[in-house]
């Protein structure tokens, strides 16, 4: 029974930690929603956050290569 409190335990663990929302990653799709609709303010925007967030850039081209348009 112990075994199967343990294994419970670890999997709300695990869950927990996958489910975490980025409320940056969050900002910058409703950035590149808002400039793929033409708001040119929200594209302005958007270029800086990645230009401010050189660290991430990899992982962005990753996991959201379609932010990423202008350099294909």
């Amino acid at each position: 029974m112990l075994k199967y409190v343990a294994i419970a335990g670890l999997m709300l663990v695990a869950g927990s930690t996958i489910a975490k929302a980025d409320p940056f990653e969050d900002k910058m799709h409703y950035l590149h929603d808002l400039c793929s609709q033409g708001n040119r303010g929200a594209c302005i925007k958007f270029g800086i956050e990645i230009g401010k967030h050189q660290e991430r850039i990899a992982e962005w081209h990753h996991n959201h290569p379609e932010w990423f348009w202008y350099e294909r």
